[in-house]
C-alpha cells in the first residue's frame, strides 16, 4: 500500500506556520528529525511540516484516512490568515483513489476527485470532483467537464504536473532536510532520531 499525501502552503515562515497550527490541534510536542518518518502513521500520531522542497512553500504531512476532504476548513482558515494559496495532493496507490485541491487565500478554487465506483456490471475508476476546472486546465490534465465520467488520469506523477503548473517547483536551495513532527499523542513512536525542539 502507497500513500500519498502531502499540502503544500505559499508560506515562507514555518516557525510562524507551525504557531498557527497549534490553534487547530492538540499538539503534546515537537519534534525535529533530518529523516522523514511518514511509515510511522499509526492513528494519526504526528503532523509532519517541512520547507526542502522549496524554501516558498511549507509541505504539510497529514494522515487523511478515509477523508481526505476533512482539512479543508483548517486549509481555507490559514491560506486566509497568511493571505496565500495551497495545494492538497492525495492518492492511494491500492484503490487508485486521489483528489488536487487548490485554495486561494481562504478560499476552495479547485477540486478534483477520482474514486472506484460500484456498478452493474463491475467497477470503474470515476471523476466525482471537478468544481473549479478551467477549460485550458481540464484540456492539459484531461479531466472530464461531466462528473461521474470515467477518470482515471490522477497519480502521483499527475500531482507533480499540477503543482508545477501552478508554480511550485524545487528550488535547490536546501542542502540538508529537516522535518519537523507535531506530535499529537502523548506517547509518541519510541524512536531516538526524534529530538524535542524549543
Amino acid at each position: 500500500m502507497a500513500t500519498y499525501s502531502n499540502t503544500c502552503i505559499n508560506c515562507d515562515d514555518i516557525e510562524l506556520f507551525i504557531k498557527q497550527i497549534k490553534k487547530h490541534f492538540k499538539i503534546y510536542e515537537v519534534k525535529y528529525s533530518t529523516t522523514p518518518y511518514d511509515f510511522f502513521y499509526e492513528g494519526n500520531q504526528f503532523i509532519i511540516i517541512s520547507q526542502n522542497f522549496n524554501q516558498n512553500w511549507i509541505n504539510v504531512q497529514f494522515d487523511f484516512g478515509a477523508d481526505y476532504y476533512i482539512m479543508d476548513e483548517i486549509i481555507k482558515e490559514l491560506t486566509s490568515k497568511f493571505g496565500c494559496d495551497a495545494m492538497l495532493c492525495y492518492y492511494q496507490s491500492t484503490i487508485v483513489e486521489g483528489r488536487f485541491a487548490y485554495f486561494e487565500k481562504g478560499e476552495l478554487s479547485l477540486s478534483i476527485t477520482q474514486k472506484e465506483v460500484e456498478l452493474e456490471n463491475g467497477t470503474d475508476l470515476r471523476l466525482l470532483d471537478n468544481f473549479g476546472v478551467a477549460e485550458e486546465f481540464a484540456e492539459k490534465f484531461r479531466v472530464p467537464k461531466i462528473k461521474n465520467r470515467h477518470y482515471s488520469e490522477l497519480d502521483t506523477d499527475e500531482l507533480y504536473r499540477m503543482k508545477k503548473h501552478f508554480g511550485l517547483e524545487g528550488d535547490g536551495k536546501k542542502q540538508n532536510d529537516d522535518y519537523f513532527y507535531l506530535m499529537l499523542t502523548k506517547t509518541p513512536p519510541n524512536n531516538n532520531q526524534l529530538t524535542t525542539t524549543n
